[in-house]
C-alpha cells in the first residue's frame, strides 16, 4: 500500500529482508545508511531497527547483511580502500564478533570495579593494581 507521496504505509518485512540481503551482497555496499537512501522510495534508518524488532525474518536478514558488510569493510581496510578511522567508528555496528568481545570486556571491567569497591578499595591506585593482578590470572 502506497501513500499519495509514494512512501508505503506498511512495509513488507519479507520483501525488505530479501532486499537488504540482495543489497548487502553488492560489492559496493559498505554501510547501512546507503541501503536506506538508495532504496526507492528512500526511508529513514530508524525503520530498519524497528523492522528488526518486529520481525524475526527481517532481523535474521539484517544481521546477515551486517555480516556481509563487516567482511567487506575489513577487506577494504586491509587493502587500504577504507580509512582506519572510518572502519573503527563503525566496526562494532557491523562486526558481531567484535561487538560481542567488546561487551565481554565491558562486563569484565564492571565486575572488577564492583569487586574492588566491595572490598573497600575505592582508591584508584588500589583498583588499578587489583585490575592488573586479576588479568594476570
Amino acid at each position: 500500500m502506497v501513500n499519495a507521496g509514494g512512501r508505503p504505509r506498511d512495509w513488507d518485512y519479507s520483501e525488505m529482508a530479501g532486499k537488504i540481503l540482495e543489497w548487502a551482497k553488492k560489492k559496493d555496499s559498505v554501510n547501512l545508511n546507503a541501503f536506506c537512501c538508495e532504496h526507492e522510495p528512500p526511508f529513514p534508518p530508524p525503520y530498519v531497527s524497528r523492522w528488526a524488532r518486529e520481525s524475526e525474518e527481517f532481523r535474521s536478514a539484517y544481521e546477515t547483511a551486517k555480516s556481509f558488510l563487516a567482511n567487506r569493510r575489513e577487506k577494504k581496510l586491509t587493502a587500504n580502500e577504507l580509512h582506519v578511522k572510518a572502519y573503527d567508528l563503525n566496526a562494532t555496528t557491523y562486526d558481531y564478533f567484535l561487538k560481542e568481545e567488546k561487551m565481554r570486556e565491558k562486563e569484565f571491567d564492571a565486575e572488577v570495579k564492583r569487586k574492588a569497591f566491595e572490598e573497600g578499595s575505592a582508591d584508584l591506585s588500589d583498583y588499578k593494581a587489583w585490575l592488573e593482578q586479576s588479568t594476570k590470572k
